[in-house]
């Protein structure tokens, strides 16, 4: 196993859930590759085709569609809502 890509998986995974507390909806591939730091999107597309083959990550939209990206478990509402954001069992 590599080390140093689920290490980088873990840290997509967990913008990917920061992001959507804060905003209420995914990210884009840009914002993922900024937030962690990584000056290559072809980087951040694999990492994210891996992260949705293993089910890491899930996703209603086609391969590539922006904003759509969701981690498994976790329920979102926008940061300022009455109601808080919860991670489901």
């Amino acid at each position: 196993m590599n080390k140093v890509g689920e290490k980088r998986r873990e840290q997509i995974r967990d913008f990917i859930v920061k992001y959507n507390k804060e905003h209420g909806y995914g990210p884009t591939y840009e914002e993922i590759k900024n937030g962690v730091y990584v000056s290559s999107s072809s980087c951040i597309q694999n990492h994210i085709y891996t992260m949705l083959a293993n089910g890491m990550l899930e996703t209603d939209a086609e391969m590539g569609a922006s904003r759509a990206l969701r981690v498994p478990g976790y329920a979102y509402v926008k940061v300022g809502d009455d109601s808080e954001n919860t991670k489901s069992s």
